[in-house]
């Protein structure tokens, strides 16, 4: 009887203790029967956020923080190597003090008997938003970060309560506690942190009135926050997602962003000089740009999916007539462009945009002295006639040009590795790969003659379009037949096209294609019309990656990229040469350094003469003079710069070759765009 009545005083003391520990622990620290926030992070960020970043599940990407899952598999790869051996990685490291910052990591750990920190704070889910500064300065910018905790994370700001107790005046910390808000500020702290707990999440900010605003969303439901928006609800709730819903959600004010980061508002420029910056120019501006958002997910690549909503009062005329044109449905692009193209393209770009507008702006892009010759070129011909005193001969051009072809453009490359044969035309030693260009007219008889008659035209013209023969005086057009098509080909010989020596050219049904290379045309028109599937001509439309990720992509688009990024870089890599080169002779100031030799020169070997006084022989050994010393200057900087530029150049083509197949796919809007990226990279490689 003693016993059991010592057992009964037992259990009732011990549920007496248990009561205050839970009432004790309840009161000064938190409940632990306490529920988790149901709603999304992103329903405690205000609607007037400038940026809003945010990842769940994050502790799964990771096995010990901060060791990621994949390091080993990323550290094995050729393109890592190469990275790391370049020194690139050291000088990462130290410039982001990374080395410190996993030293007190794990210093951290240690103090806290090895606990993962990811999986205290923002493990399951973390996001970070803010604004920007209204000086347009990323120092300026007001953040807040919001991460759900597990119980230590709950009981180590609750204990923050009794700075004393936990020794952080000893460290240098000051808090300050005012009911459900913290501030810590001291040692190693730049600026004061406002901390709260919302649930299960902890909300840490350099800005008060972002905390205060996180409790007030979370009291009133989440109306007015970024997460019941109509942005977060389009363009990343809705946005095409994995299973897990893990990737990474992303939305920025681009208007703001680019004011933190000095971004030009009118890039591309197009008044450049170079002519294809120019035409992008023409064609789209960063500037047009207000609200980017989207979703972008890392399973076994990379998956983007990207929404711009875009300021039409910004776009020229021209752009919103192009991006009115609606695109194409991605089974057009694969049926009936990429059934031509062969499985080992390097690259494949189908465009759904109107040619002539495309045509217009390609060449006012152009320098004056091309058009000007151009349109002297058309005058001689007579064969386009302005219909009005408003018109040119190039704009008559440009017309049947766009009645002729529809608006679908397709770009094919590849390796030029066809072998040589004696009777290939004449051509320089350039690196060049091997290209074609399609266009679709309306398959008519018609369009047939014409395309004819015009190849005809240029025949019978050929000195006026630079064409000529093996010979001196020899005409250099041909006409031969494709095997075992049997399709005819028209070839254009001309040592102004680089690496191949002459232009191809062919029409088949609604296709017509120009290229640079006669068996590229011959290939494409076999493998178009491959319906037996004969292994000499593999189909791009056959191979499963590429209609993995055609399909994943946006149902309709006006842009579609093909890249087969390996084959991408050994075709740039037999640039590198000229590229280095090209590149330092960009980065002299001509201008500047010519001023400089010839003052020295005078000064040298004409001492108290002005340069107006020279006339003939001295005339002559002045301009060799400054000619000489200008090479020397060009060779000295390439000797010394070429080495370390070549390496960068290589260590590019190794980075672009761990990509193994990227679609990228583009839909225009006058007032939004959808980008979608699919790409593999295969780790073990």
């Amino acid at each position: 009887m003693a016993r059991k009545r010592l057992v009964r005083i037992l259990l009732v003391v011990l549920l007496v203790l248990l009561f205050a520990g839970y009432f004790a622990f309840s009161t000064f620290l938190f409940s632990p029967t306490e529920g988790d926030y149901e709603a999304d992070l992103s329903t405690l960020a205000p609607e007037s956020i400038d940026f809003f970043v945010a990842k769940a599940d994050l502790a799964g990407d990771f096995d010990d923080f901060p060791h990621l899952k994949k390091s080993d598999a990323i550290q094995g790869t050729r393109a890592w190597g190469k990275f790391e051996g370049s020194g690139q990685w050291t000088a990462l490291k130290k410039e982001l003090g990374l080395d410190a910052l996993v030293q007190r990591i794990d210093e951290i750990k240690g103090q806290t008997y090895g606990t993962n920190l990811i999986d205290v704070f923002g493990g399951r889910d973390v996001a970070l938003a803010g604004n920007f500064g209204a000086s347009g300065g990323l120092a300026s910018a007001k953040w807040v970060v919001y991460g759900r905790a597990n119980w230590k994370g709950k009981l180590a700001l609750s204990l923050c309560r009794y700075p004393g107790v936990i020794g952080l005046p000893e460290q240098g910390i000051e808090a300050k506690v005012d009911g459900e808000l913290f501030e810590f500020s001291g040692a190693g702290i730049p600026e004061p942190v406002h901390v709260t707990r919302i649930h299960d999440v902890i909300v840490a900010s350099n800005s008060v009135d972002l905390i205060k605003k996180a409790r007030e969303l979370d009291g009133n439901g989440g109306q007015g926050s970024f997460g019941q928006g109509a942005q977060y609800f389009d363009s990343i709730q809705n946005a095409p997602r994995n299973a897990e819903r893990d990737e990474i959600e992303l939305a920025v004010g681009w208007r703001e962003l680019s004011k933190a980061l000095a971004v030009p508002e009118r890039w591309p420029d197009a008044q450049s000089d170079n002519l294809w910056t120019a035409f992008v120019g023409r064609l789209f501006q960063l500037g047009s740009i207000n609200r980017l958002a989207g979703v972008i997910g890392f399973d076994e690549g990379v998956q983007a999916n990207l929404h711009a909503d875009l300021s039409s009062e910004l776009m020229t005329p021209v752009q919103q007539k192009l991006y009115r044109k609606r695109g194409a449905d991605r089974a057009v692009f694969a049926r009936d462009a990429a059934r031509m193209v062969r499985n080992d393209a390097a690259l494949f770009v189908v465009v759904e945009l109107p040619l002539g507008d495309l045509l217009r702006e390609l060449l006012a892009s152009s320098e004056e002295a091309l058009r000007a010759n151009l349109e002297d070129l058309l005058r001689e011909l007579g064969q386009f006639k302005p219909t009005g005193d408003a018109q040119t001969h190039t704009e008559a051009l440009i017309a049947e040009l766009d009645s002729l072809f529809r608006d679908r453009i397709a770009l094919i490359v590849r390796a030029n590795d066809y072998p040589l044969n004696a009777n290939d035309a004449p051509h320089d030693e350039e690196p060049a790969p091997a290209w074609t260009i399609a266009l679709w007219t309306d398959g008519s008889e018609k369009a047939r003659l014409r395309i004819k008659e015009l190849s005809e035209m240029v025949s019978v013209h050929y000195r006026s379009f630079g064409i000529s023969g093996r010979d001196a005086g020899e005409r250099g057009v041909f006409t031969n037949n494709c095997q075992p098509g049997n399709y005819e080909i028209w070839e254009f010989w001309s040592r102004f096209v680089p690496g191949t020596g002459h232009i191809a050219t062919a029409v088949n049904g609604d296709v017509f294609l120009v290229s640079n290379h006669y068996r590229m045309v011959c290939e494409a028109l076999n493998t178009r019309d491959n319906s037996r599937n004969d292994p000499t001509f593999p189909r791009l439309v056959d191979r499963p990656d590429f209609m993995r990720l055609a399909n994943d992509s946006l149902a309709q688009a006006n842009l579609m990229v093909w890249a087969e990024p390996k084959a991408l870089a050994a075709i740039a890599s037999r640039f590198t040469d000229r590229a280095v080169k090209d590149e330092i002779a960009a980065r002299i100031d001509w201008k500047s350094e010519r001023a400089r030799v010839e003052n020295q020169v005078m000064k040298d070997t004409f001492p108290g003469r002005m340069r107006s006084t020279l006339e003939g022989d001295d005339k002559a050994r002045f301009d060799e003079l400054i000619e000489g010393r200008l090479a020397e200057i060009e060779t000295k900087l390439q000797t010394e710069q070429a080495p370390g530029l070549k390496s960068q150049y290589e260590r590019t083509w190794t980075y672009l070759s761990t990509l193994s197949a990227a679609v990228a796919m583009l839909a225009l809007d006058p007032k939004k765009l959808d980008l979608s990226l699919r790409a593999y990279v295969p780790l073990g490689e």
